[in-house]
Order: C-alpha cells, then structure tokens, then sequence
C-alpha cells in the first residue's frame, strides 16, 4: 500500500486506485482505494478484481494469438507474391509446382480459421439454430476414426473403439456431435507419439451419458487445464506449429457442449495420459429408435 499511503508521514493519497494481491488468496486480484468519508475520515475499500483482470489477459492474448496464427501463413503468401511480382516470367514450372500447393495450403489454413472463428461467434451468441434428432453415437464415432486415419498428422497411433451389442443414442444436432468428436480424437492424433495408444468409449448410466476420448500422450500440467478452453491457449507455444491446429477446437466443443446442457471435463497425468469426457444428461440419452 505504499502507493496510497506515506510511511513518513502517514498521509493517504485519496481516490488513487492500486491493483495487489490477495492476502488471503495470492491467485485472486483486489483494486484497494482511499476515499474521503465524513470529515477528516478516509474510508479504504477493497474490491474482488480477479475475474476482470482475467478477462483482459483473455482478450490481449485473444488478439495476440491471432495475429500469431496469422503471421505465418501470410508471410508465407507474401514471399510468393513478392517473387511472382519481381519475375513472373522467369519461374519455371517446377518451381510453380512447388509455389502453388504451398500457397493453397497457407490460404485453406487461414479459411479453417476463420470459419472456426465465426461458428465460435454464433455458438457464443447462440445463434445457431439445433436441430434436435436421435443420433446413432457410435456411428458417428465410428465415421470420425476413419476420418482420423487420413490425417496429415497421423502416424500410425492404434484407435481403440469397442462397440456395444445395444448402444444408447442421443438427442442431438448430429453435425454438431460429429465436431466435439472430431475435435477431440483429432487432437488426440496430432498432440500424441507415433503408434501410441488413443482409446475411445460411449457409456451410459443411471445418472448421464459419457463420451471419452483418452491417450497416453506426454500429458498436460495441472496449471493448464482450466485455460485448454480458451480460444488459442496453447500449453506449448510451439504446440501447434506443423499440426495444423487453428487452437479453436476445444473452445468449440466447450460452447457446443453447453448447448446441450452437457460438460467437458478434462484430467492428465503429466507424462502419462490426458483424458477427455464429455457428460451428457441422461434425460439426452434414449434406447435405439425402432425402425
């Protein structure tokens, strides 16, 4: 409280704002100020600041992040533009071969981004309307593996999924369910080692429908997880480089999630695994429809 009060003097510097910790909680931020009281009375007032101070770092890293994500693919586009401008006639056509796919790729990466931006927006807004339907969830699953294997990241990493004699479906926007698996498994391939272990499971009980994706991966530290969620967290700042990653994904599922009333937990152990569940409502959760 230096800042407020005088150790010399004792003199308070009233309606002056300063930001400290707290001395109870060292996580949580207080705003402390003096302010004039009656007479020659000063009042001290101390206000929980944590959640907007969160909010901030939120949105400077928001903004810091896309233009990271960004950068890249445009510097890539402009190095090629600045040669074709230079010499256009000179290049010859293995280089073109060589230029064009680059470019595409670069120009797709900054499409999937902003797509994923946008559909982000209007799952916070909730502007996207759900179309309720039964949905045969290990179908969906079962379509997402196969997609799984046709990845640029994967390597050879084994898909655990074992069907049951009579699953449960769900009460769900199809092609929504279909981004939280994808999301998820797909994570799973690009962020595990080659030929690990990615293991898959729809299971019912009384009280809710769970759908889990786990690997045994190099794990995530615990300081981590509550931030996975944000919009481009990365745990490693590298992480996403060459896997082609816009670091939407989880805060996509989070949202979608959300919509139907259902919740992402998330558990690792570091060096070991890192699991994923996503926990439906059984109110959600239906018997086979009969054809």
């Amino acid at each position: 409280f230096q800042e407020l009060i005088n150790l010399e003097t004792g003199q308070v510097t009233a309606n002056k704002a300063v930001m400290v910790d707290s001395p109870l909680d060292k996580t949580k931020k207080l705003e402390v100020r003096v302010i004039d009281y009656t007479g020659d009375n000063q009042m001290l007032i101390a206000q929980d600041i944590t959640k907007t101070v969160r909010l901030q770092v939120m949105r400077r890293d928001f903004v810091a992040n896309v233009s990271h994500e960004l950068r890249t693919p445009l510097t890539v586009l402009m190095g090629y533009l600045e040669m074709f401008n230079t010499d256009v006639a000179g290049f010859s056509p293995s280089q073109w071969q060589k230029a064009l796919p680059v470019m595409c790729q670069q120009t797709e990466r900054m499409s999937d981004m902003v797509h994923e931006l946008l559909l982000l927006s209007h799952l916070e807004m909730g502007e996207n309307v759900l179309t309720i339907a039964p949905v045969n969830v290990e179908k969906v699953i079962s379509e997402v593996i196969d997609d799984a294997h046709h990845l640029e990241a994967y390597e050879q990493q084994h898909i655990h999924f074992n069907g049951q004699e009579n699953p449960h479906w769900l009460l769900a926007d199809k092609n929504q369910l279909r981004s939280v698996v994808s999301n998820l498994l797909f994570n799973a391939v690009k962020y595990t080692p080659a030929e690990s272990d990615i293991h898959i499971t729809w299971q019912v009980d009384k009280k809710q429908g769970v759908l889990t994706v786990e690997d045994n991966g190099n794990g995530i530290a615990e300081h981590h997880i509550e931030r996975l969620t944000e919009r481009f967290y990365r745990v490693d700042k590298g992480r996403t480089q060459g896997k082609g990653g816009s670091g939407l994904g989880l805060a996509i599922v989070k949202h979608i999630l959300q919509r139907h009333d259902a919740k992402l937990s998330i558990s690792s152990k570091w060096g070991v695994s890192t699991t994923f569940r996503c926990h439906f409502p059984i109110t959600a959760v239906i018997e086979k429809p009969v054809d």
